[in-house]
């Protein structure tokens, strides 16, 4: 499997439309999106992205199955 490194475009992309957020908000997301969010480490051998291709997932697309998450007995 190849894993690539999300850059700052994919992330804000992800992130969808923030045009509702407040500005410091807007201005973390944005201009200082390197510090606002920590980048996902190269894959080591064990890790899932390294077994597995993932597509990743936008904001939204995150709420809407957040949302469905229900507890459930094992």
């Amino acid at each position: 499997m190849s894993f690539t490194i999300p850059s700052n475009e994919v992330i804000t992309d992800a992130l969808g439309d923030i045009s509702q957020l407040p500005d410091d908000m807007k201005m973390a997301v944005t201009s200082r999106i390197e510090k606002s969010f920590k980048p996902i480490p190269e894959p080591e051998g064990g890790d899932w992205l390294a077994q597995h291709e993932e597509s990743g997932q936008t904001m939204k697309s995150f709420q809407i199955n957040l949302s469905k998450a229900a507890p459930h007995g094992t």
